[in-house]
């Protein structure tokens, strides 16, 4: 296991907080379990999830923990939605909206406490064990490929350790865009991410995912640009446009692509779910029904919803999904926090490059940023636990330049050293 985990680059870290000799090793065990929580998706849903509840505890025990809940702007309306939305899912009778609202809410209180003590080493380790555990997936996706050919379904796409191809297929992309990272800055091992990403894009293969590929591209193109690798930019691209000009000359290669455009296809199926969606926003304007409202719409209305398309939970569309879900007052506020998010991202940001000193958080949050924000008018399975808290783990690297000590400003108190 030791080899292993040096074949990857994961060593002994350590990190600083401004808390007392006693308090380290609480802190410690904490930031080891932020990690898990993040990267063991890879190893099943079930076991993040159990992961996610065993660190909120620990938050929730531990009143220095509990105080960072609350250090950023974007915390109270993200607090007041939660509320809202657990009350509307009990009113409406959405108990499995309710659950969904408890793991969101699980999910956020690992990422404000992640923002509030989050150093370089422990961003590397974190990044390491993702990768690491995401060849345990492409193995799942396999084995799952190789179950369904025997049985005839060659067809099939392939879950993995996800609920959902599409959800699994996320994962496998955040998985390719830090290999890429770890391959351009890291000096020795490289062979180890470079096999990961070659994995990772087979089961982004597996997968069969057509969009993903777009937003891959995205990603990767966007954090070599943002951390000014130009020379790894231009072979990218190279690649990209390559295999762009293949697919466009032998469309025959990606069966699912020509499925897509046809008469019962994916990008047929989404209109569909979008008129239905925008037809029944008026029942609950304001309020919504809480997390999952499609799917009631669609279990309380089965030959309105379902005729036509697959049973499906989401409306597949953020504005869309969280109108019908949350509502105007709802979707208000998780905006306002998401703005609020942006706001402090450029502040910092901003105040880094004012100092001359280079961003640790912008190459990879905005890639991620980059990617999936014309995702999200397609697809919202990052919502769900496994990309949605690889993806606010990536958007709490903002913590480390929030606490970059710039020249002129005003030295900081001396921090404890704890190892983790």
């Amino acid at each position: 296991m030791t080899t292993l985990l040096s074949l990857f680059g994961i060593e002994k870290i350590e990190t600083r907080f401004s808390i007392s000799t006693k308090e380290n090793e609480i802190m410690g065990k904490l930031a080891r379990w932020i990690m898990l929580s993040v990267a063991l998706g890879f190893i099943h849903f079930v076991v993040q999830i159990a992961a996610l509840v065993n660190t909120c505890l620990m938050i929730l025990v531990w009143s220095d923990a509990r105080k960072l809940l609350f250090k950023y702007k974007m915390a109270y309306p993200t607090f007041i939605f939660l509320i809202t939305t657990c009350v509307v899912a009990v009113v409406r009778g959405n108990w499995v909206g309710l659950g969904a609202s408890f793991l969101f809410g699980a999910m956020f209180m690992v990422f404000f406490v992640a923002r509030a003590i989050l150093t370089k080493s422990m961003v590397e380790n974190a990044l390491s064990y993702i990768v690491m555990f995401s060849n345990v997936a492409v193995l799942v996706a396999v084995i799952e490929k190789i179950y369904f050919i025997i049985i005839g379904k060659g067809s099939h796409r392939c879950f993995s350790v996800s609920i959902n191809p599409n959800f699994y297929g996320l994962m496998t992309v955040l998985a390719v865009l830090f290999c890429i990272y770890k391959i351009v800055n890291v000096d020795k091992k490289r062979g180890a991410f470079i096999v990961s990403a070659i994995m990772n894009v087979i089961g982004l293969i597996l997968c069969g995912s057509v969009s993903l590929w777009v937003v891959m591209a995205l990603m990767v193109g966007g954090y070599l640009l943002f951390g000014k690798q130009y020379k790894y930019l231009v072979i990218f691209c190279a690649v990209a446009i390559f295999v762009g000009a293949v697919v466009a000359l032998m469309p025959q290669i990606m069966p699912r692509l020509v499925k897509v455009f046809a008469d019962d296809g994916t990008a047929n199926s989404r209109l569909l779910i979008y008129e239905r969606t925008i037809n029944t926003l008026e029942k609950y304007p304001f309020f919504g029904r809480g997390f999952l409202s499609y799917r009631m719409w669609r279990i309380d209305n089965p030959a309105y919803y379902s005729e036509g398309i697959k049973n499906v939970n989401l409306a597949h569309n953020i504005v869309l999904d969280s109108l019908l879900s949350h509502g105007v007052v709802g979707t208000a506020l998780i905006g306002s926090a998401f703005v609020a998010f942006l706001v402090s991202v450029l502040n910092t940001v901003k105040r880094v490059w004012s100092g001359r000193v280079q961003s640790y958080s912008f190459p990879l949050l905005g890639a991620v940023l980059l990617g999936i924000a014309p995702y999200s008018m397609i697809d919202t399975t990052y919502i769900w636990c496994q990309a949605g808290m690889i993806i606010l783990f990536v958007f709490a690297f903002i913590g480390v330049d929030e606490r970059v000590e710039i020249p002129d400003e005003e030295p900081k108190e001396t921090k404890q050293t704890v190892n983790v």
